[in-house]
């Protein structure tokens, strides 16, 4: 039997132009197994778009009860730009390592 598999899409974007951000580290977390734990990291690529690939037994227990407790973090030259709580089909906009909106 194939391994079932996960697969998060997103893209990094300067807040005042709209532009894709190349090279942020996408680094996806979570908070159910202690502060910070590292699940996995992509970076994004010339346009800012980025996918990440779970097995699903990676990060069930993630997504159990009411509150998800996955987030990202995004860095840009190993500096935090911004933190982004929760899954869905959004575009994480980033403007001078200040916010970030879903």
């Amino acid at each position: 039997m194939p391994q079932r598999t996960l697969h998060i899409y997103g893209q990094v974007s300067d807040h005042q132009t709209r532009q894709g951000l190349a090279t942020v580290q996408v680094e996806a977390c979570s908070s159910k197994a202690g502060p910070d734990r590292h699940i996995q990291n992509v970076t994004t690529n010339e346009r800012g778009s980025f996918e990440l690939v779970f097995p699903k037994a990676d990060v069930s227990g993630a997504f159990l009860g009411e509150r998800s407790a996955l987030y990202f973090k995004l860095l840009r030259e190993g500096q935090l730009i911004a933190r982004v709580a929760g899954l869905g089909e959004c575009e994480v906009t980033v403007g001078s390592g200040e916010s970030a909106h879903r």
